[in-house]
């Protein structure tokens, strides 16, 4: 597909810089907060003068949940969103003179301009499939924590004092317990998300 307008958008977690190509302007720049109202107001400002959005094309590069914001203004407006892996874009780009996000951001629109042939764009999913895979996210990390403790009660036993194991070991417990207590919720929340909705309780 041939896009009209690119938009090359560097993600931080406080900020996003915004550089806009297109065939009818000159190029554009736009800096704005990180947060959904901050990133609508400036894309509504973008575009104000296109006509038909489905030729416009936003470009980022993958930054996990500090994409979070964009991912759902975007949704929001009805927008093709493609989310591209940092390494493909550095590749593509040779030597790079100078080094900021607003330089980053014109590299990233040149990217998607340039690699149109390229374009994955991404699958928007429902806010409750959102939820339930950042608890998945969140109950895998605490599993394995749980684990590494786990293992020390039994590696360490034997390979210490007794009394200093003893305190350790009771420390460890504690903690598995807390773990344990917090991983139990979570699967808690899991299931009720499921139990809301008749389509994941089908697919579950």
């Amino acid at each position: 597909m041939t896009y009209s307008t690119v938009i090359g958008i560097d993600v931080s977690k406080k900020k996003l810089d915004l550089a806009v190509l297109s065939d009818a302007a000159k190029p554009e720049y736009y800096l704005c907060e990180n947060t959904i109202t901050a990133i609508t107001k400036a894309l509504n400002s973008l575009l104000k003068n296109v006509e038909d959005t489905s030729k416009v094309l936003i470009c980022a590069e993958h930054t996990s949940i500090y994409t979070y914001c964009l991912i759902q203004t975007c949704k929001k407006l009805s927008l093709q969103l493609w989310l591209e892996n940092p390494v493909e874009i550095k590749l593509s780009s040779g030597v790079q003179r100078g080094k900021n996000d607003k330089v980053d951001a014109y590299r990233i629109a040149t990217y998607a301009r340039r690699f149109t042939d390229k374009v994955r764009l991404y699958a928007y999913t429902d806010e409750t499939v959102d939820q339930l895979r950042h608890l998945f996210h969140e109950r895998e990390k605490l599993v394995g924590v749980r684990s590494m403790e786990k293992a020390q009660l039994s590696d360490q036993k034997g390979y210490m004092d007794a009394k200093s194991y003893q305190r350790k070991a009771k420390r460890l417990r504690d903690h598995i317990k807390r773990l344990t207590g917090y991983i139990k919720e979570i699967e808690a929340d899991i299931a009720a998300l499921i139990k809301s909705d008749e389509g994941l309780q089908s697919k579950y």
